[in-house]
């Protein structure tokens, strides 16, 4: 395999970017280039921004989620919504 081929399997960084109009099978990781750094920091900020919108309950420890959701997940989320920007 060439280094294009053995990136899908080897680990990856927690953050990717990439340019789509020139790179279409996302080879090119763009998140450490400097000349990116203000697009990925406006792509963190619309992700956190989305993520506070969501009541997602993911964002609970799962021992926490065992203890006082598993019982009626949907009731948890519906007391807990508020709470999810904090996490």
């Amino acid at each position: 395999m060439n280094s294009i081929q053995k990136q899908f399997f080897e680990p990856r960084l927690p953050e990717a970017l990439y340019d789509l109009s020139s790179d279409h099978h996302e080879t090119i990781n763009l998140a450490g280039d400097p000349k990116y750094a203000e697009v990925l920091e406006d792509m963190r900020g619309r992700l956190r921004q989305r993520m506070r919108t969501m009541p997602d309950l993911g964002l609970f420890p799962e021992s926490y989620l065992i203890e006082h959701a598993v019982q009626n997940p949907f009731l948890f989320s519906q007391q807990n919504t508020n709470r999810v920007p904090h996490l």
